[in-house]
């Protein structure tokens, strides 16, 4: 950028700062909308959970009965479910609120295969 103000004015300079900086939020929000997130949530209390999921997120959800915890061998349920990066946030508060011991682990760059419904804005 030193080298454009020099060599064609500080005001075009500036032009380019802010045009790359637009364009680069732009793009980084596009990708990151369409970005997806598997979740696997173990917990004893999936119900709590399925339906946060459902009824604030839309989304579907897999659920795995009969899973064992091997630190101190309680019954627990593992969900699965993908989420959009864009939902991120908000199922990160939703998880707390539903199920504070919750386990959850965040795969992303997942490729889906089948039926993935894109909520509209």
């Amino acid at each position: 950028m030193l080298i454009a103000g020099m060599t064609f004015g500080w005001k075009y300079a500036l032009y380019s700062m802010i045009t790359i900086f637009v364009s680069s939020r732009v793009t980084d929000a596009v990708f990151t909308k369409q970005k997806r997130m598997q979740a696997m949530i173990v917990t004893s209390q999936p119900d709590k959970i399925i339906e946060k999921i459902h009824k604030r997120l839309h989304r579907g959800a897999t659920i795995i009965h009969n899973a064992e915890g091997t630190y101190n061998h309680q019954e627990k349920a593992v969900l699965l479910t993908v989420i959009t990066r864009a939902e991120f946030n908000e199922f990160k508060f939703l998880m707390k609120k539903a199920d504070p011991q919750a386990f959850i682990t965040i795969s992303d760059n997942v490729h889906i295969i089948g039926r993935f419904v894109e909520v509209e804005d």
